[in-house]
């Protein structure tokens, strides 16, 4: 399902948000549901709707959607391309195919999921920056090909023969990318052709680690095999009787892996036939030039195997690295899941008993004053960490302007008049009472401007503070003390203590559920009142 996703977002021009769309949606607790999807979508400020619609309203939806639909007794969702007087559908894996509206509208649930389209700018930056590693290594192998045409004199096996290496090391890497890798190439998903009835499936081969001899993975061998006859061939035509020989050898190889994949795994995998194809090409192009087999040297044998033997070594260091990295991956999502559930997190909130008394303390206000979910923040000029939390904090706000607000207050002793980041507190907190705007210019130059003490203060030292100023920052002091928060930075969500084990940017995972937790105590709140009416 999330390729189609992945594709709607690409062709709705979010190319940027694509890689976190799938962080966020295979590490999100409901994972892998449609609430998992939409919620992601919403995270990343995506506008979307997940709804039943009665199917007399099929026209006036937009021309692209995800729907989702009756195939062969299973329900499914498809990406739809309305077109004149058709539907085009692509399901997952990209298979494609068009149905007149009248038969779209009989498999439709009615379900839909749309996304508000995004700028078209971003598109082709994205892709650019995506293709640059394919342009790598396209560019290392025009230079290598291109080195041998110096002193190389051509016959037209050694170009085939360049060729073949060069798409078979373009193959080997399609079948590690699909190994290692936790997304599906479209391309990959073409040559595969993977549907849900078919026997052909990449990934059931790949994944089932069958190893030559017990020893080396079907999936190594053939990226070793190319990288050494590439590499090899083009700085000398001479090898060219030892990879024949090698093609020869590998036969056997070949033929028991057609057995595994049709009487064992029962799956076959297209990219592997694709490879065996080409290495059997070999010695067909070989003998088809007037080459022979008894052309070889010992001495470019024993050359040819120690090279292949050095980049196994080097590619069985490279295969632990991906696969450990895979394995981190995997684990980081399962524990993000894990802390991503919002009933774990709010077992974790410590309900403030006082926390009424804060709104006497005049807080700075940034964002909506009207929003449901309140972030505050004691802080104390000092410490590294409040920098931090207030960046974080004012990243929320902005990221959600209408359902979260930021409250900064100050954990500072004002009677220690030894501390020189006092005149700071009172200054922000004198602005705060007059300005907010000037205020905020103010907290943004010393935490996220980082100005030392000495330039604020000539900056911002002509505003006047009075004993209103002192008496709030003695009452922000000793609230703290009363609660034992003896530490900065104090981070409180609505009435609740914010939770030690999350960071303030987790919190965007749980703002619905803490806008419906703060619904539900208003309600709560207020039946009992209307009853005493």
């Amino acid at each position: 399902m999330i390729d189609l996703f992945v594709s709607y977002l690409s062709e709705s021009h979010y190319n940027p948000y694509i890689e976190e769309f799938r962080d966020h949606y295979q590490s999100h607790p409901n994972y892998p549901s449609l609430y998992a999807i939409t919620d992601s979508l919403s995270l990343l400020g995506i506008e979307n709707i997940a709804a039943q619609i009665p199917k007399d309203q099929f026209s006036a939806l937009p021309d692209k959607f995800i729907a989702q639909v009756q195939n062969d007794g299973m329900k499914e969702f498809v990406l739809i391309h309305k077109q004149e007087g058709a539907v085009a559908l692509e399901f997952d894996k990209n298979l494609r195919k068009k149905v007149t509206v009248e038969k779209f509208l009989e498999d439709w649930t009615g379900l839909i999921v749309a996304i508000e389209p995004g700028q078209n700018k971003d598109k082709s930056i994205v892709k650019l920056s995506k293709s640059n590693k394919y342009y790598v290594l396209g560019a290392i192998a025009l230079l290598l090909t291109m080195s041998s045409f110096l002193y190389e004199d051509y016959r037209s096996s050694y170009f085939i023969f360049m060729i073949i290496s060069f798409i078979g090391l373009i193959f080997s890497i399609f079948i590690l990318k699909e190994k290692y890798s936790d997304e599906s190439s479209g391309l990959v998903s073409k040559i595969c052709g993977v549907n849900s009835s078919s026997k052909s499936n990449c990934n059931v081969v790949i994944d089932s680690e069958s190893k030559f001899l017990g020893i080396i993975n079907y999936t190594d061998l053939p990226l070793v095999f190319f990288v050494t006859n590439f590499i090899l061939l083009s700085f000398n035509s001479a090898y060219l009787s030892v990879i024949n020989f090698v093609s020869l050898c590998s036969i056997p190889v070949i033929l028991h892996s057609f057995y595994l994949q049709w009487f064992k795994i029962k799956s076959k995998c297209t990219l592997c036939l694709t490879i065996a194809g080409l290495i059997l090409l070999q010695p067909i192009v070989y003998y088809a030039s007037g080459e022979t087999i008894f052309n070889i040297e010992f001495v470019l044998v024993f050359q040819y195997l120690t090279f292949m033997a050095a980049m196994f070594l080097i590619w069985t260091s490279v295969d632990n690295h991906l696969k450990q990295e895979k394995a981190n991956r995997t684990e980081n999502r399962q524990l993000r899941r894990f802390k991503r559930n919002f009933e774990l997190f709010q077992h974790s909130l410590q309900e403030i008993e006082n926390a009424f008394l804060i709104k006497s303390f005049h807080p700075l206000i940034l964002g909506s004053k009207s929003a449901a979910i309140t972030l505050k923040l004691f802080l104390s000029p000092s410490c590294g960490h409040c920098h931090t939390a207030y960046n974080d904090g004012l990243e929320l706000i902005k990221k959600y302007p209408e359902k979260i607000n930021l409250q900064i207050m100050y954990n500072l002793n004002p009677d220690n008049q030894d501390n020189p980041y006092i005149k700071l507190a009172k200054i922000t907190l004198s602005l705060g009472l007059k300005d907010e705007k000037l205020a905020e210019q103010a907290l943004y130059d010393w935490h996220i401007q980082r100005l030392d003490l000495e330039t604020w203060l000539e900056k911002w030292s002509n505003y006047e503070t009075d004993e209103k100023t002192s008496g709030i920052l003695k009452k922000q002091y000793e609230w703290c003390r009363e609660n034992s928060f003896n530490f900065t930075p104090v981070k409180l969500i609505n009435d609740f203590k914010y939770p030690d084990n999350y960071e303030l940017k987790d919190l965007v995972y749980f703002i619905s559920d803490l806008e419906e937790e703060q619904d539900r105590r208003i309600q709560n709140d207020t039946i009992p009142a209307m009853e005493n009416i």
